[in-house]
């Protein structure tokens, strides 16, 4: 089961990472959901070599699925860090009211309405 769980969360974000790549934008908190994902994976990466210096432990399981998951993490990170506007997040609605603020694949954002009323 554990093995199961650590290739499962090394793909599980896949859905997310297509519809990024297929609409060609995300919402402002998903993307920094995604960045805050890619920044705990690269400082797992940085256990992984602490261990092994200090520890001499080395798990070939967890090292496969992590970089995997970092793989998968590499693209998303380089369109976050090189888009100004993903990063400030544009304008958002602070009331969280008038719909939710999205960011393109070009780095612009816009405001998408609210339709539930």
């Amino acid at each position: 089961m554990w093995t199961f769980s650590i290739y499962l969360e090394s793909v599980a974000v896949l859905p997310q990472l297509f519809m990024i790549s297929k609409t060609g934008e995300a919402e402002i908190v998903s993307a920094q959901y995604l960045f805050c994902l890619a920044c705990y994976r690269a400082l797992y990466i940085l256990n992984w070599i602490y261990r092994f210096y200090t520890e001499h432990y080395f798990d070939l399981i967890a090292v496969v699925a992590g970089t995997v998951q970092t793989i998968l993490y590499a693209d998303f990170v380089y369109l976050y860090i090189t888009k100004e506007d993903l990063l400030l997040g544009g304008e958002e609605d602070v009331a969280g009211l008038g719909g939710a603020t999205t960011v393109t694949a070009s780095g612009a954002a816009s405001e998408e309405e609210d339709k539930s009323e």
